[in-house]
């Protein structure tokens, strides 16, 4: 071969050579860039967990036990956060954190619905599923003043003094006991009744009592500390006398309708009707009254004046037993009605 042919063949072959080497390199080199690439993490907010049990831990009524136990096999050391709001607010941030899969969340309040939710502790704001939120209303509190205290009667031979109440929240949760205290001014003595543990939210108690008795009554629960109703007075009927006297005004003419309910009637008093006292302005005087007489507990006055005084009692046909007067109720025209005071300190 001749040795020009052989330079030319030996130049080639190291071009090639070389060129393959910068191919290679180039590879490298894009390799190289692919694999330091870097990718920012985008963070995953927590996910809510299903409470497996919810409720009011005994004896405590404001005290609500939550227990998730453990949904998925995550690490011991995980960290739980927990949200509760009244039913009405949001569930938008964490209240508590726990390592536990059960907490005890205390002071809330009572007779109360709340909801409460649970999820795994993370970077932004959990996603509460509403199927894992639980509700629960919390119990009454023990010591509350009992709701609508009101003293009624009840006409009979014997007449009986009503005592009603409600609990001071209609969800009890935990049986409570009753007492009522009644003082008695003819004897000055306490009359102590007491109810026995109930979850009831409704009660009614039929005092046996005289006619003209006065009692001033209160309620209470039997739990240490509890905070009583108000005191109310309450004066029996006296025999036949009728009670719950009512007036309403008629602005327009100037009338007024009184009405009443009508006594227990025993079977030795044939017939009654009433009499019915008015008095212009407040003077009770017995030379001031007008006297009218109906048959039925209801009549309808009119007079010439803005203000009257009115009182009631029931006679008997025979007129062998006379009940006695009401005590004595001041209206206006105006629909503005009161007790006379001197009515007050009976």
């Amino acid at each position: 071969m001749h040795v020009s042919t052989m330079v030319f063949l030996l130049t080639a072959k190291i071009e090639i050579v070389l060129t393959l080497i910068n191919v290679i390199a180039v590879a490298d080199e894009i390799i190289d860039t692919t694999t330091t690439t870097t990718t920012i993490a985008v963070p995953v907010p927590p996910k809510s967990i299903d409470i497996s049990r919810i409720f009011i831990s005994p004896g405590l009524g404001n005290t609500v036990k939550l227990d998730w136990g453990t949904p998925l096999p995550i690490q011991p050391d995980t960290t739980y956060w927990i949200y509760y709001e009244k039913d009405d607010d949001e569930l938008t941030s964490p209240k508590l954190t726990t390592t536990n899969t059960s907490v005890l969340i205390s002071d809330l309040e009572f007779c109360t619905k709340y909801k409460f939710a649970v999820s795994v502790a993370g970077d932004g704001n959990a996603h509460i599923n509403q199927n894992n939120v639980r509700s629960i209303v919390t119990f009454a509190n023990r010591t509350a003043t009992p709701k609508d205290f009101r003293v009624g009667y009840e006409p009979r031979e014997v007449p009986c003094m009503l005592v009603e109440w409600s609990a001071s929240c209609p969800n009890v949760g935990q049986a409570l006991g009753y007492v009522i205290s009644a003082f008695q001014h003819s004897t000055s003595k306490y009359v102590i009744v007491t109810f026995p543990a109930s979850t009831r939210s409704d009660f009614t108690y039929r005092m046996k009592v005289a006619h003209g008795d006065k009692f001033d009554v209160k309620v209470s629960t039997n739990f240490p500390g509890s905070k009583p109703t108000d005191t109310m007075t309450f004066k029996v009927p006296g025999f036949l006398q009728p009670y719950n006297v009512k007036i309403s005004a008629n602005e327009e003419n100037g009338s007024f309708m009184i009405y009443w309910q009508e006594p227990y009637l025993p079977y030795y008093v044939d017939r009654i009707f009433y009499e019915v006292r008015v008095y212009k302005g407040s003077n009770v005087t017995a030379a001031a009254a007008e006297n009218y007489y109906v048959i039925r507990p209801v009549m309808v006055y009119k007079g010439e004046g803005i203000e009257y005084t009115f009182r009631v009692r029931a006679v008997s046909y025979d007129r062998q037993f006379w009940s006695p007067l009401t005590d004595s109720i001041v209206a206006n025209i105006y629909g503005e009605i009161r007790l006379l005071e001197e009515d007050k300190r009976k």
